[in-house]
């Protein structure tokens, strides 16, 4: 056995290597893809926190506009003073 790998030795170091590069560019196929789909992943959650923060914003602003316009309204009539100045 240990002849036959010193008379094979150049062989399998050679075809080895070949393996080693087909595999390698494989990995590095397969590294791209995820990468790429890790990026359209990151951003589909990125675009679903925006629309979500502007839904629960727009919601919070009705319920606040609806809390100042119903304790800081404008008067529309005169105030108590404006009455007695009058008179």
């Amino acid at each position: 056995m240990l002849q036959w790998l010193e008379d094979n030795k150049g062989k399998l170091i050679s075809e080895t290597k070949v393996e080693l590069e087909k595999v390698s560019l494989e990995l590095k196929d397969r590294a791209e893809k995820l990468a790429t789909e890790a990026r359209a992943a990151l951003s589909k959650v990125e675009h679903d926190l925006i629309e979500e923060s502007k839904r629960i914003v727009t919601s919070n602003k009705g319920e606040a506009d609806k809390g100042l316009n119903k304790h800081n309204k404008p008067p529309t009539g005169a105030s108590a003073k404006s009455w007695f100045k009058c008179i």
